[in-house]
């Protein structure tokens, strides 16, 4: 195996949408990489959870209102994308990902109904072809508990800082927030040499679980807007508040830490 295995790439090989080469490729993979065949397994159980989860919402008549707020941004997103031909994607943003100064106390923002959750999963079935996975929360998927070093990194390193895990992966830590069940929540980054992973994980009676993580091959930096548009719709999905000031990250960290 010569390249890194996407989440993107692993999900289109469980729905049989590979070019037959890429299918052999990855069929070689599975059979020698058991950490890969594990994913597989977790994006094949994910999708069948999510369907038997959404297809409630989904049989119901969508509100009038939630309707008329989709085709504006539709709208709004095809005016500036006429405006700026240049620009090959639009990404909507739901929440910002990094603050660029001290953010007032949130008091996050709660999903006032069904229709917030399925309107999140839609951006990530229609906008991005499920180009990753969710885990937890809305998919009734156990969460998976962190490494020992990125616990210790969650507990320990401020957003901005980055710290080494091993010779050949680092962590990068890019915010705190808290969602809609008041979990404090952190966002960050694993790079190694040929990937990079951007992760989620939140803090509750069990501990630090990771949410969701997508992976993507290293592209001299670029991160996928398929990467961004499924995160977005995960952190819209589980009502993430804005990002805490460092103070207020300081704070909510050390009383985890004195618990």
């Amino acid at each position: 195996m010569t390249r890194a295995i996407s989440d993107e790439m692993l999900m289109a090989f469980a729905d049989g949408e590979l070019a037959p080469a890429e299918e052999s490729e990855i069929e070689t993979a599975l059979a020698e990489d058991e950490l890969l065949a594990e994913r597989l397994a977790v994006f094949m159980d994910t999708r069948h959870e999510l369907a038997a989860t959404m297809k409630p919402l989904i049989d119901e008549p969508v509100p009038d209102a939630l309707q008329a707020s989709v085709a504006s941004a539709i709208a709004a997103a095809r005016e500036k994308q006429t405006v700026s031909p240049a620009s090959d994607e639009t990404v909507v943003t739901f929440r910002p990902r990094v603050p660029s100064a001290p953010v007032p106390e949130s008091t996050g923002t709660r999903m006032s109904s069904p229709w917030a959750m399925a309107l999140a999963a839609s951006f990530v079935g229609v906008v991005v072809g499920l180009g990753g996975f969710l885990l937890g929360q809305s998919t009734g998927v156990a969460p998976e508990s962190p490494s020992v070093a990125v616990n210790e990194a969650l507990e320990t390193l401020p957003s901005g800082g980055e710290r080494a895990l091993s010779e050949v992966e680092s962590l990068h830590m890019i915010a705190s927030f808290r969602d809609a069940e008041g979990h404090l929540c952190r966002e960050y980054e694993r790079k190694a040499a040929d990937a990079v992973t951007t992760a989620v994980a939140c803090h509750g009676p069990a501990g630090w679980q990771t949410r969701i993580a997508l992976t993507n091959p290293v592209a001299e930096g670029y991160v996928p807007a398929s990467t961004t548009d499924t995160l977005d719709a995960f952190l819209s999905g589980i009502g993430a508040g804005a990002p805490l000031s460092s103070e207020e990250e300081i704070a909510d960290i050390e009383a985890l830490r004195s618990r």
